[in-house]
């Protein structure tokens, strides 16, 4: 069971995604810090004090890439924990 690097890389960015949503919604409601939510790949929505206007601006941050990173190390991880556990099993048996 060989897995290519594309799975790695989808599963990785799907699970940072889902971190960068959750890390978002600590800093917007549980810090209560400017920013009120932060969405995918870094971009952080800063509400401005006019009703119904929001600033978009790019950030790719150092927690951003840490993330991607570590979660990237984690799937190549498992997957060749998995891989390996497979082909000892087939000599065995």
């Amino acid at each position: 069971m060989q897995m290519k690097m594309s799975k790695w890389f989808s599963l990785g960015v799907g699970v940072y995604v889902i971190l960068t949503i959750i890390d978002g919604f600590f800093e917007g409601f549980y810090y209560q810090s400017p920013s009120t939510w932060r969405t995918l790949m870094g971009v952080r929505v800063v509400k401005n004090f006019n009703p119904g206007e929001f600033n978009f601006s790019l950030l790719i941050t150092w927690k951003t890439l840490i993330y991607f990173i570590v979660i990237m190390l984690i799937w190549m991880a498992l997957y060749g924990f998995m891989d390996y556990m497979l082909k000892v099993n087939k000599k065995n048996g």
